[in-house]
């Protein structure tokens, strides 16, 4: 696991209460509950934070699927 993934799943867990080690990857991450949209513009801000990138909600919003994955590459292709 790198930098990246191992942030968003720590984030994920901390704001779902959901245990690090059920959160999987490849799972939409709406549509399993771990976040809503609130926490979609809160998990943007803490991008940027964090990797001094920025992801805009239109960005976000044509991937297919909100996996971790998916959010993972597009931090890194930003």
């Amino acid at each position: 696991m790198d930098k990246v993934e191992e942030f968003l799943i720590e984030f994920i867990s901390q704001n779902s209460g959901v245990d690090i080690s059920k959160i999987d990857t490849n799972v939409d991450i709406f549509e399993s509950a771990y976040i809503d949209s609130i926490g979609i513009f809160t998990l943007l801000v803490e991008i940027e934070n964090e990797f001094d990138k920025s992801i805009t909600l239109e960005e976000i919003s044509t991937l297919e699927q909100y996996t971790i994955k998916n959010i993972k590459e597009l931090i890194e292709s930003a």
